[in-house]
């Protein structure tokens, strides 16, 4: 998926957008989680989100892009605390997603 296609996917789903990091991330939000799709996946054959809520602290990711309110249930089911000091994509190397759908 290109950029394009991923910021349409967000907003189709209802996430608002957050443009302050084209350049290597897209960030959707609402009042409950956001979710993030990194440019390192922006090319791949596979595509992984990255839901978060700082709220809480919790992450997951997913390979398909959820509504905001499926983002807070598997956040509140699946989420683990985040991590800040591992590297973008390193808890998804790790096995740490899901298959929302």
């Amino acid at each position: 998926m290109t950029p394009e296609q991923i910021e349409q996917a967000l907003t189709q789903a209802g996430w608002r957008l957050d443009g302050g990091f084209s350049e290597y991330l897209i960030v959707g939000y609402d009042d409950h989680a956001s979710i993030l799709a990194h440019s390192w996946v922006w090319e791949k054959d596979t595509h992984v989100f990255e839901l978060s809520d700082e709220r809480t602290e919790r992450v997951y990711w997913v390979h398909s892009i959820p509504t905001p309110w499926q983002a807070k249930l598997l956040l509140e089911e699946y989420g683990s605390p985040s991590q800040e000091e591992e590297l973008p994509g390193t808890l998804y190397e790790f096995g740490q997603y899901g298959y929302a759908s």
